[in-house]
């Protein structure tokens, strides 16, 4: 499911034909509530629900995914902006036969939205017992369990692009096959049903939650409600407040994380890193209209990326586990964007234009950035507690789910600047020398801010020993606390402010959102 927002695209970009910098803006509201990973965390580590952690919040997780695919496959879809022409194919020479069609995108980001709701709260209670077993591996080979699981995901991945490279890829979505032999977003939300209510079965009968030590208060509420019914939550009023007591003193406990200088340090980093990833708006277009890249090649090369990402995550945990974290992640970033330039700027100048050239060099990516992804595992692994692992996991999320978002908001209002619009369809289809070196130019941009994000590592520690030691050595001060909170209070406001104009179709052409100006 978390891959569903890259379907999107077909849907936005083809089926509506929203401009580009909506569909930043689409993926951002619709990510909102991974903001709140963190709370999520919070509540998974100290309000148990009938004596269990982590189980219950996984089911609610997954029943509002399920709901949230039901309402996507009964909520019927408006006929589509273009006209379709005699051969399935859109006929972008003629009048728009819907153009209301662009006015119709709210219900499917809010839709989305509650997916990611459900991801987030079931993902920061499984990430939570994830990190639990973790905490009692070795440390040799701590972290090689979380790198397997990440395999199980890729595989999940790895189905869906199969699902959609041959039955989400009609014409009406950016496709290559007769729509009527395709299935609709509708009927792609029914098949989804299937594995996410069985998701939620599994979830309700075969979530094995571990034993934490208990302190007396906890001893003492035990023997209280033995012999309650614990199954129906039969507990008295004054045995619930304990639960509340812990979730306070779980609040407590958070801004004592927020004032640790170690975790303020690796807090600053995946900030900032995010904020520094800013990416022009062209690329979608790029992809699109000059390289040719339709659903059945995009999914076929997510199939072979998804076992790319597989192979890197096992070299990264066999061969990696003890290496530098800074030099993997310097590694991994410098060669990426050099990988990454060459098909995009061949593919602006006109000098190779080919879907599967533009389509080779991600999969090579995804082998180097499996081993920044297993780097940012080993560290939560470090700085986490068994007390505090769902808020420790879900905080780090929370920050690249605000800073991310708040990245892509600077990316569009700075991109906004760049005219031609980098935005509009039109200018891709006319393709002037001009307008390439415009593109161009932000494809540098957004390269600078990604070698400038490579500044901020040396507020990670290099190693396990070295975070062991920065987690045990280095003090606290509330002031780490206030800063962090002040930074992620006010990049989430001005992020949500601009987002929720976006919502409204009448303001969405606001230069405040990326917009060219309301007349």
């Amino acid at each position: 499911l978390s891959s569903l927002n890259g379907l999107l695209q077909g849907i936005f970009l083809g089926y509506l034909n929203l401009p580009a910098y909506l569909i930043t803006t689409a993926n951002n509201v619709m990510n909102v509530p991974f903001i709140f990973s963190f709370l999520f965390g919070l509540l998974s580590d100290s309000m148990p629900i009938c004596g269990r952690r982590r189980q219950p919040y996984m089911i609610l997780g997954w029943a509002l995914n399920t709901l949230a695919l039901m309402l996507l496959a009964l909520w019927p879809m408006p006929a589509p902006y273009y006209c379709v022409g005699p051969d399935g194919e859109y006929d972008m020479n003629t009048a728009p036969c819907n153009p209301e069609a662009r006015n119709t995108y709210v219900h499917i980001m809010l839709a989305v939205g509650m997916i990611s709701l459900g991801l987030g709260l079931s993902q920061a209670a499984a990430d939570g017992l994830l990190v639990e077993h973790a905490i009692r591996e070795p440390k040799e080979t701590r972290g090689s369990t979380q790198g397997t699981l990440q395999m199980v995901t890729l595989f999940g991945q790895f189905c869906l692009s199969l699902v959609t490279a041959f039955g989400f890829n009609g014409k009406l979505y950016t496709g290559t096959f007769d729509q009527k032999y395709q299935l609709s977003f509708q009927g792609l939300c029914l098949v989804l049903l299937v594995p996410t209510t069985a998701t939620l079965f599994l979830c309700c009968i075969s979530v094995r939650e571990l034993a934490l030590a208990k302190t007396e208060t906890e001893s003492d509420l035990e023997s209280n409600i033995q012999s309650q019914d614990v199954d129906n939550c039969n507990v008295e009023p004054d045995q619930r407040k304990t639960g509340k007591s812990s979730f306070g003193q779980s609040l407590l406990d958070t801004w004592d994380l927020l004032s640790s200088k170690s975790f303020f340090c690796i807090a600053m980093y995946l900030f900032w890193k995010s904020i520094a990833d800013i990416n022009t708006p062209a690329t979608a277009y790029i992809q699109l209209q000059w390289a040719g890249v339709r659903m059945l090649q995009s999914q076929l090369t997510s199939v072979l990326g998804i076992a790319a990402s597989a192979l890197g995550m096992w070299l990264a945990k066999t061969y990696l586990l003890n290496v530098s974290w800074r030099k993997t992640l310097l590694a991994t970033a410098v060669i990426t964007n050099v990988l990454d330039a060459i098909p995009q700027f061949l593919t602006v100048f006109d000098v190779v234009r080919n879907q599967y050239f533009y389509l080779g060099e991600p999969i090579t990516v995804l082998i180097l950035s499996s081993a920044g992804a297993l780097v940012m595992m080993q560290i939560i692994n470090e700085v986490a507690d068994e007390s505090n692992a769902g808020l420790v996991t879900g905080f780090t999320s929370t920050i690249s789910f605000v800073a991310s978002p708040a990245s892509s908001v600077l990316g569009v209002q700075l991109f906004g600047f760049f005219k031609p619009d980098l935005s509009n369809r039109d200018n891709f289809v006319k393709d002037t020398d001009h307008f390439r070196w415009v593109v161009a130019m932000s494809c540098l941009v957004s390269y600078g801010f990604s070698f400038l994000s490579l500044l901020f590592l040396p507020l990670l520690p290099r190693n396990k020993e070295d975070a062991q030691k920065r987690k045990s050595e280095w003090g606290r001060h509330s002031s780490y606390a206030y800063s962090t909170v002040l930074i992620f209070a006010l990049a989430l406001v001005y992020t949500l402010l601009v987002d929720f104009i976006s919502l409204n179709p009448s303001l969405s052409c606001l230069k405040l959102v990326g917009g060219e100006g309301c007349s």
